[in-house]
């Protein structure tokens, strides 16, 4: 799952915004420190990462690219179903997509003093080139794989070239990666009332500890 679905998940759950986006940058018991709507966010980001890597249409897509090493391919797949979402927004959200961006951008601006650095750079960038929208165009998630690689160390980078073949491989399968989301998307959604029970009980757990 990438920065749109997460924030779509957060909108329909009613949670954090800015939570969903901290689930990316707050590493093991970090989220303990947080404001309560913000723990929500961190708490449910984790729970539907661990459905999302778990979930059959997930692992078949990145079976299919073949010539992506599987261990990259999750990084692949979380940008298609980003990009396969914002395409198909109308069929989940009814807010328009452009609308919707916006109030997430309004909503990372804050930059609370305890938000990591590196999210508040992060946010600041998806705010000024409006990541969101973009992501509806699929030349878009080509030059994110490859800013992606470029971020990597040199050694990674020339040893395995991660996503030299992915956006061909996606595209010469594009029909099935659209069915496979769809199917996908719809479990998640599907999922949410018990993901956030799941985060109600490990809050509790660790209020009881």
């Amino acid at each position: 799952m990438n920065f749109l679905a997460h924030f779509h998940i957060a909108h329909l759950t009613n949670t954090s915004l800015a939570g969903a986006m901290l689930g990316d940058f707050v590493k093991g018991r970090q989220w303990q420190a947080l404001p309560h709507d913000e723990q929500v966010g961190v708490l449910l980001h984790r729970q539907v990462d661990t459905f999302t890597d778990q979930h059959a249409c997930v692992l078949e897509a990145r079976r299919k690219l073949t010539k992506t090493r599987f261990r990259y391919s999750g990084i692949a797949v979380d940008m298609i179903f980003d990009h396969l979402l914002a395409k198909h927004w109308g069929v989940y959200e009814q807010q328009a997509l452009h609308q919707f961006s916006q109030r997430c951008y309004r909503a990372l601006s804050a930059h609370r003093p305890h938000w990591p650095v590196k999210m508040r750079t992060v946010s600041q960038r998806m705010t000024e080139y409006d990541w969101l929208l973009s992501y509806a165009e699929q030349q878009t998630i080509d030059a994110a794989l490859n800013n992606i690689a470029r971020r990597m160390t040199r050694a990674q980078a020339q040893a395995n070239q991660p996503f030299q073949h992915t956006y061909q491989e996606w595209q010469g399968q594009s029909a099935d990666f659209e069915t496979l989301f769809h199917q996908f998307y719809r479990d998640l959604i599907g999922q949410l009332p018990s993901l956030q029970q799941q985060v109600r009980v490990q809050q509790h757990n660790t209020i009881q500890v």
